[in-house]
């Protein structure tokens, strides 16, 4: 039974006579890789309500290099600390990861405790976003507005102070310096 325990991560809880497994996953897939599992290196106290980096490691693997981790499923039920998923490097199968203690309370995670799992990274399978988008929010619009507002001579009524915002917001695109500092010519 402990041999068991250990290749499959279980957990079992005498007192309420219960056997967990640990992030099992079920896949169609002939051969898989197995993800590596990492480990807390020392005692960890994480405090309420609290976010933090804590040292990990994986003591089969001595190379270095980039892999995606994956927080444990358990520790987040059991123990409300949670982990995003993150691309980490591996140095001598060592790296720190960020945690977060969700509880009203103080945690602590013990040495040794398995918290993430590592896949291989794969550069092809992350997306990343290299520009903002263009598309006029509600945010900027309001902001827009707002600055628009400033502009306009106290003098004028409320229907004809949203006439003219809705005039300048139309033509917003003429007040807007270019790249080469020239203003652009009106109609």
């Amino acid at each position: 039974m402990e041999l068991f325990e250990k290749a499959s991560g279980a957990l079992i809880d005498c007192g309420r006579s219960e056997l967990t497994l640990d992030d099992v996953e079920v896949t169609s897939e002939e051969v898989v890789l197995k993800p590596l599992r990492l480990c807390i290196m020392k005692d960890c106290r994480l405090p309420a309500y609290s976010i933090m980096k804590i040292p990990v490691v994986n003591h089969y693997i001595e190379d270095s290099g980039d892999v995606v981790v994956k927080g444990s499923k358990l520790l987040a039920l059991k123990k409300e600390v949670f982990m995003p998923s993150m691309l980490v490097t591996l140095r001598r199968g060592k790296t720190d990861i960020w945690v977060v203690n969700g509880q009203s309370q103080e945690n602590v995670i013990p040495q040794g405790m398995c918290v993430a799992f590592t896949e291989p990274f794969c550069p092809d399978c992350i997306a990343t976003i290299s520009e903002t988008s263009r598309v006029p929010t509600d945010i900027t619009e309001t902001k827009q507005s707002f600055e628009f507002l400033k502009m306009i001579s106290p003098d004028l009524d409320a229907n004809q102070k949203l006439m003219l915002v809705d005039v300048l917001q139309e033509h917003s695109e003429a007040f807007k310096e270019r790249k080469n500092g020239t203003l652009p010519k009106l109609p």
